[in-house]
């Protein structure tokens, strides 16, 4: 797993993406896909809106990646700078949140983040 390229959108541009995803989950609360996936939950939703809201007033580079859980929970993925480890936050239904650091696709480290 390695950064290959970078997208041609600036980084507030894919900010405001990222912003435009969870506004558009918080439309889906409590809600389930056609498969049964439920959505991501408020509180989860505001976990990494707060989160974010940290990383981009350190101006931080946006994630690449942000998906469902299916679970009610969120994730967020963030490469490092170097290109070479790929950092996931996840956030489960309630808020707890941690993040998970991988290299060469495997986990080498995990960090809990209080809700």
């Amino acid at each position: 797993m390695s950064k290959t390229h970078e997208s041609e959108q600036t980084s507030p541009d894919k900010w405001r993406v990222a912003i435009e995803r969870l506004n558009h989950w918080a439309s889906l609360v409590d809600q389930a896909d056609e498969d049964g996936n439920l959505f991501p939950s408020a509180i989860s939703l505001e976990s990494l809106r707060q989160v974010f809201a940290d990383l981009i007033e350190r101006k931080n580079p946006p994630p690449h990646r942000i998906s469902s859980t299916g679970d009610g929970g969120v994730s967020a993925e963030f490469w490092s700078q170097d290109g070479q480890e790929l950092v996931r936050l996840e956030v489960d239904c309630n808020g707890a949140s941690e993040w998970l650091h991988f290299k060469n696709d495997s986990l080498i480290s995990t960090d809990p983040l209080s809700p």
